[in-house]
């Protein structure tokens, strides 16, 4: 996919979505998608932090604060998991914010 594409597709992304996931399973992006950012969103990385960390810096953040949450491992199962990011679901019913997940794989 190209890097241009992929810009492309994170500006759309980010329009509607102030929280995107990207698993990036073959970690082909992982030394550019600092490049491939929108202006004003945050990368966090879910292989370098835990998860509790990523989720208060989520919750405390702006309300209109944009996030890219990066993984250069496969998307994991649910179902066994478990989802840690459902209150941003719950913000995203606040008229005052526009915390919404989007969740796309390369």
């Amino acid at each position: 996919m190209s890097q241009q594409r992929i810009t492309d597709a994170l500006a759309t992304a980010f329009s509607s979505h102030s929280i995107v996931f990207w698993h990036d399973a073959d970690g082909e992006f992982s030394f550019s998608v600092k490049n491939l950012l929108p202006d004003a969103v945050e990368l966090l990385y879910l292989d370098d932090l835990p998860a509790l960390a990523i989720k208060l810096q989520l919750e405390r953040a702006a309300p209109l604060a944009s996030f890219l949450l990066y993984s250069a491992k496969p998307v994991p199962d649910l179902a066994t998991t478990g989802c840690w990011t459902s209150g941003c679901a719950a913000r995203a019913s606040t008229p005052t914010t526009r915390r919404s997940c989007w969740r796309i794989s390369a």
